[in-house]
């Protein structure tokens, strides 16, 4: 059995309790919060996209409320809003680092997030970007991670 075989378990689960999810508070909750089972990461943020295609943070793994707005959650809001404005990273994933930053979000990178981050969109059938995923940890991201989160 290979690695990507191994996670089907887990898939599966993560499929089953994603579709019987009550409402977006849950899902989003799942995917910030249970998606470690596939791959271990320290922290995760799950955005969701308004009417407005902003970004509205719902969850961060580890806080008991995204909703507050504080020099973090304001931090990670405009990295969000910032990559949702890049064509080139809307509908695909991408690696991150502070240095994937304009300057002056670099610092709060030092303080909040370890070294390394993915930018997981997530999207409908049809393409559309409903949603953003974050995740982070010390170690770098390889290729058949990133495919693994691909949400």
């Amino acid at each position: 059995m290979n690695e990507a075989t191994a996670n089907w378990p887990i898939l599966l689960g993560l499929q089953q309790r994603a579709l019987s999810a009550a409402d977006e508070a849950e899902l989003a909750f799942l995917i910030a919060n249970e998606t470690w089972h596939l791959l271990p990461y320290k922290q995760s943020a799950v955005f969701l996209i308004d009417s407005f295609g902003r970004p509205q943070l719902k969850v961060v793994s580890g806080l008991v409320s995204a909703l507050e707005d504080t020099p973090f959650t304001l931090w990670i809001t405009r990295i969000c809003a910032l990559l949702l404005n890049d064509p080139s990273t809307t509908s695909e994933s991408r690696r991150l680092t502070a240095l994937s930053l304009p300057s002056e979000l670099r610092e709060g990178w030092r303080e909040w997030w370890p070294e390394n981050a993915l930018y997981q969109p997530m999207t409908t059938p049809a393409g559309k970007l409903v949603g953003i995923a974050m995740y982070v940890r010390d170690e770098a991201w390889q290729d058949d991670e990133v495919d693994t989160m691909k949400l």
